[in-house]
């Protein structure tokens, strides 16, 4: 896409990754949106990612305008949810509250539950003094360049999840799956093949789902999951003494291979270099519109400095039995 394109001629664009779309005098954002709508899907599947930059977004309202002229308006919600994050009007929510001086390691959304959002959309209402930016991770660039072995190894027997709750970190389960009673939490888990155990006043569940995805738009592989992100070895290294302590039955979160064996941290360390390779890291400018492609794209974000106040909506709910290999989908045991 460049800026002699028939459909997009009123603005510029440069660069690959994101895809750099920036205004030529626009006036109305929701309208040029919806005028445009279908070549910027186009982009972004093609791209991954897009900035929509120098367009007049001035609050949430028209944030969300925007949102629903490229989207149609299809809302996802938060499914177990895992990090906090606080609801600010309609569809849209606040980035992930977390300590500034923290990074979040780059992960597509929700891709540990069967349900997540196709496309995220990121606006930026105020950009750090400094640092802050939310960097994009090429997944089928991750998928491509993963030793084929390893990789193989995934695609076959998936990832366990495993999540932990009453040790007195994280989130209850109630909040996370909706739910009152133990009951209720494992009538959930039949429904979503899910198992629960409980121990006292602690709860563990545990469920297996895929590695890799197939993009539907354009046939790409891509390296889509939460593995690294929940998996013990990814830890800062200054909470990496505190795992030790704890041992891993008191972790909120970890991962084990599909057939359920620890994973070596040299395996953990050998993706994240993966996705590191696959990295980048665009600073906002105040106003931005990100718009994102889940399947294609993973997203994360850097330390900051300052003020930051970055809004986030997702879409397009889809359902990751539909294109995930069914074998990986599947209650595991203890």
């Amino acid at each position: 896409m460049t800026s002699h394109d028939h459909a997009l001629q009123d603005c510029t664009a440069h660069g690959t990754f994101p895809l750099v779309v920036t205004s030529a005098g626009v006036g109305d954002a929701q309208g040029w949106a919806a005028r445009h709508a279908e070549p910027l899907r186009a982009a972004l599947h093609r791209h991954g990612a897009l900035i929509l930059r120098g367009f007049p977004v001035a609050d949430e309202r028209a944030f969300q305008d925007v949102v629903r002229a490229l989207s149609g308006g299809t809302w996802a919600e938060y499914q177990e949810r895992a990090t906090p994050r606080s609801h600010v009007a309609g569809a849209v929510f606040t980035s992930t509250e977390y300590p500034a001086d923290r990074s979040i390691f780059v992960h597509n959304e929700s891709s540990h539950v069967l349900r997540w959002p196709r496309h995220l959309y990121f606006w930026c209402d105020k950009p750090a003094a400094g640092g802050g930016e939310t960097p994009l991770c090429d997944t089928r660039r991750v998928y491509r360049e993963l030793d084929p072995g390893l990789r193989d190894r995934f695609i076959t027997e998936g990832w366990i999840y495993q999540r932990n709750f009453g040790t007195g970190i994280g989130f209850d389960w109630q909040s996370v799956y909706g739910v009152e009673t133990f009951a209720e939490l494992e009538e959930y888990g039949a429904l979503n093949h899910t198992a629960v155990r409980r121990h006292g006043d602690t709860v563990q569940v545990r469920y297996r789902r895929w590695a890799t995805v197939r993009h539907p738009e354009t046939g790409e592989d891509s390296w889509f999951n939460h593995g690294v992100f929940f998996n013990r070895w990814n830890l800062e290294p200054e909470l990496q003494e505190f795992a030790e302590e704890l041992g891993e039955s008191a972790l909120p979160y970890n991962t084990l291979h599909g057939d359920g064996s620890p994973i070596a941290r040299e395996v953990i360390e050998e993706i994240r270099a993966a996705y590191d390779a696959a990295t980048v890291a665009e600073p906002y400018q105040a106003g931005d519109v990100m718009v994102v492609d889940n399947i294609a794209v993973a997203h994360g974000r850097r330390p900051y400095q300052g003020d930051r106040r970055i809004l986030v909506t997702m879409t397009d709910p889809t359902d990751g039995t539909a294109l995930a290999p069914p074998a990986v989908v599947a209650t595991p045991g203890w």
